[in-house]
């Protein structure tokens, strides 16, 4: 009996080292990428950049995983000053950032993380996104914040522990950004105003769109008198007048309009007379 219970032990003792092992070894292997990414604030739809990393299965089984991004507080990419602009971490199955200062031991619960399989003794490169919404007006600079990739790998029957970490430094580039559009046009630079009438007025509205400060200088060819276009005695003309609308930085942008004018079109016709244009 008491060698019977020698061998119990021994065989209880051999078998506690393999239930607490590891379920797989995951590392990761090289710098977390992030492409570059260049953010226009004027620009409809989010701004996004690719991030990428490679992860390694050490063991000879696959391993069941999950990643997700930790920096304490929202995420604010700042550039000097106090200028900020505000994105997202995004995997393929949505959101891939938590709240904190780092990757904590256990993987948090939630639905902010990604999950992925590594094959046994293989590598998998993983992805996610950087995402800046539309419509953030700052000014030209370098934005940038510091993100901190947890790697976690999931215990046999139990939560996911933290097998590795990685900082991620993020990027995001603003240039200075000058727009000039017609109000109620969109993005239009073309002007048409219709059929002319003795003593009929036309007016527009125009729209800036800058994310800095700027002057705005509009001219005319014929400071703003029309002229007869001698070149064509034609009944039916087309005139166009130029804005210019140069920036702080004196760079000069020009847009044309277009219109058709009549004025007093059957007097003019018997007299030969040639149409005006601007």
């Amino acid at each position: 009996m008491p060698r019977i219970r020698s061998y119990a032990a021994a065989a209880a003792w051999l078998a506690l080292p393999a239930a607490s092992a590891p379920a797989c070894q995951l590392s990761v292997l090289g710098p977390v990428i992030q492409q570059p990414l260049t953010y226009n604030p004027f620009q409809v739809g989010a701004a996004t950049a690719e991030v990428s990393f490679t992860v390694r299965n050490g063991d000879g089984k696959p391993c069941d995983a999950a990643f997700a991004f930790f920096r304490p507080g929202a995420l604010q990419a700042r550039a000097e000053g106090s200028a900020a602009l505000n994105y997202q971490v995004l995997s393929a199955s949505g959101p891939a950032a938590l709240e904190a200062t780092s990757p904590p031991t256990t993987l948090p619960g939630g639905s902010a993380v990604a999950r992925l399989t590594v094959g046994a003794k293989q590598t998998y490169t993983a992805h996610a996104a950087i995402s800046a919404g539309d419509g953030q007006v700052a000014g030209p600079g370098t934005y940038t914040d510091q993100l901190t990739l947890g790697v976690y790998q999931k215990e046999a029957g139990g939560p996911y522990k933290k097998a590795a970490e990685a900082p991620l430094g993020v990027t995001i580039a603003m240039n200075s950004q000058m727009t000039l559009a017609v109000a109620g046009g969109g993005r239009k630079t073309t002007l048409n105003f219709g059929d002319f009438v003795d003593g009929a007025t036309r007016s527009v509205r125009l729209l800036a769109y800058s994310n800095q400060g700027f002057n705005l200088v509009v001219s005319s060819d014929n400071a703003g008198i029309l002229k007869h276009n001698e070149r064509s005695a034609s009944a039916d003309k087309r005139g166009a007048c130029r804005i210019r609308s140069p920036s702080t930085a004196r760079r000069r942008s020009i847009y044309r309009s277009r219109g058709r004018f009549r004025w007093g079109e059957e007097r003019r016709r018997r007299r030969g007379l040639p149409f005006p244009s601007m």
